[in-house]
């Protein structure tokens, strides 16, 4: 059962390689990879920041929710971008045509 939601975490991160398809396994794997690893800070980093966030509205520390409020949306934008690099590469390499 992990090792399916493992390779469905997997799969879902992989980009759609499309112009880039030429590039090598070994490659395309530490890309991934890389990705994989990314994202996973990413999401963790958002969830210390909710924390933050929570601990500062708790002890009326309207500075420490206001930052972990930055930290949240950065970390979410940041989520986001990585997670939809590969259709941000397929665009830009598209329009170079």
């Amino acid at each position: 059962m992990k090792a399916q939601l493992l390779a469905a975490v997997w799969d879902g991160i992989s980009p759609d390689w499309g112009p880039f398809a030429k590039v090598g396994n070994t490659a395309k794997t530490i890309i991934a990879a890389l990705m994989a690893g990314i994202i996973l800070w990413l999401f963790g980093r958002a969830l210390t920041a909710a924390g933050t966030m929570q601990l500062g509205r708790q002890q009326m520390n309207s500075m420490q929710a206001e930052e972990g409020r930055s930290k949240l949306v950065s970390s979410l934008i940041a989520l986001a971008v990585v997670a939809s690099m590969g259709t941000i590469f397929t665009i830009v390499f598209g329009l170079g045509i």
